[in-house]
């Protein structure tokens, strides 16, 4: 019980930035649950053990790329804090992309605008009227800007 105090506050004292360590200690709970181990476990096993759980793990995961990006930084960071020495730069090699529902050709993408806009007036409280946006903007009449993602409303000058 000591060392699992021990590595477990290694890990979490170490971190400086409050939304960092509420990131990491929730990733690595979440490993560690599908590993069905705690992190003393964990940290005890061989470092090919440890590689070929970490490697096994961000291939069969589909999430994104970036949620996987913070999943190894924080089982990075409880190694890293334990002197638990890995092939960071080979195992780093195992993340990779997955289709995920807000993607295109197994790339994560940001929303476009129209679907902005859906979000935002479903959302609306009641029914949408001239008051929900400025009289100044056209909404029918597109506007040039080269951009493939734009919405339908443009400044009259």
């Amino acid at each position: 019980m000591q060392m699992l105090d021990e590595a477990y506050s290694n890990f979490v004292n170490s971190i400086n930035s409050d939304q960092t360590r509420q990131a990491y200690e929730y990733s690595l709970t979440q490993f560690l649950k599908h590993c069905q181990m705690d992190l003393d476990s964990f940290l005890r096993l061989s470092q090919q053990e440890i590689s070929n759980i970490i490697i096994n793990y961000l291939v069969e995961k589909k999430i994104s790329r970036q949620y996987k990006v913070v999943i190894f930084s924080a089982i990075k960071h409880a190694c890293e804090m334990n002197d638990v020495i890995l092939n960071w730069k080979k195992l780093k090699k195992f993340i990779k992309s997955e289709k995920t529902d807000n993607s295109i050709n197994g790339k994560d993408r940001g929303y476009t605008d129209k679907e902005i806009l859906k979000i935002l007036i479903q959302n609306l409280p009641g029914p949408i009227t001239n008051n929900h946006y400025p009289s100044k903007w056209n909404w029918n009449k597109p506007r040039d800007t080269g951009h493939k993602n734009q919405m339908n409303a443009v400044k009259e000058n």
